[in-house]
C-alpha cells in the first residue's frame, strides 16, 4: 500500500521521562514515512531543552505558557499542514508506540477514502493485559462519551476493527482532508472533551471514525 507522510505531534507539559520514552518507542516504529513534531507547552523541567539537544532532528515548537490541550495541539496541527503531510497523528506524551500501530492505522485509513480518522487499542501502561481504550461512543442522552474496555481485562471482543464515534485524542491519526473541511480542535476545551467535539464535527461532515 501507499506510504503517505504522517507527521507525529507529541504534546508535551514537564513529565520529561515519560516524552523521552515516547518518543524512544516512535523511533522503533515499522512506517518509515513520518517526522516527529514535539510542541511544549511552557514546561519548567528542562523538557524542551533536553528534547532539542538529543532529537536535533525533532520539529520543536515551544510556547511560552500552558496552552491546554486543544491549542497546543492545534499549533503543531498548522504547522504539519504547512510542512505538507498527508496525516497529522496526535500522541500524548505518556504513551508507548507498538511497532507496528502507525502502519496498521495508516492502512486502514487508505482502505477507504471517506475515513477522517482513526484509532488503536490503548493498554494500560502499568499493566498491559488490561485496556485502556478498544473503540468508543458518544452517547447523547447522557452527555457522554464512552470508552470501550476501559479499565477491562483484555478480551479478542476487542480486537475487532469498526466504525465508531468516538476516538480518543490520546492517539488519534487525522486525514488532512478531514482537518482541512472540519476545522480545528475547539480551545474553548481546556483539557476534557474536546476530541469528542472534534469526533462528533468529522461525522457532522459525512467522515467515518475507525477503531483499529
Amino acid at each position: 500500500f501507499s506510504q503517505p507522510k504522517v507527521i507525529i505531534i507529541v504534546l508535551t507539559w514537564n513529565r520529561l521521562g515519560d516524552t523521552l520514552e515516547c518518543l524512544g518507542s516512535i523511533r522503533k516504529i515499522e512506517y518509515p514515512n513520518y517526522q516527529i513534531m514535539v510542541v511544549d507547552n511552557g514546561s519548567t523541567d528542562g523538557s524542551a531543552e533536553t528534547i532539542a539537544a538529543r532529537y536535533p532532528d525533532i520539529i520543536l515548537l515551544k510556547n511560552e505558557s500552558n496552552l491546554g490541550y486543544a491549542a497546543g495541539n492545534n499549533r503543531g496541527i498548522e504547522k504539519a499542514l504547512g510542512i505538507g503531510c498527508d496525516y497529522v497523528f496526535l500522541l500524548n506524551n505518556d504513551t508507548t508506540l507498538d511497532a507496528a500501530c502507525l502502519d496498521e492505522l495508516v492502512k486502514s485509513m487508505e482502505s477507504d477514502s471517506c475515513i477522517g480518522a482513526a484509532g488503536p487499542k490503548i493498554y494500560l501502561h502499568q499493566d498491559p493485559s488490561m485496556v485502556w481504550y478498544a473503540g468508543g461512543d458518544i452517547c447523547f442522552r447522557e452527555a457522554i462519551s464512552v470508552t470501550r474496555g476501559w479499565f477491562k481485562r483484555d478480551h479478542p471482543s476487542y480486537n475487532r476493527p469498526g466504525e465508531v464515534s468516538f476516538i480518543t485524542g490520546c492517539a488519534m491519526l487525522l486525514k488532512r482532508k478531514a482537518i482541512e473541511e472540519v476545522g480545528l480542535l475547539d480551545p474553548a476545551y481546556i483539557s476534557y472533551l474536546e476530541d469528542t467535539d472534534w469526533c462528533w464535527r468529522m461525522a457532522q461532515k459525512g467522515f467515518k471514525l475507525m477503531y483499529v
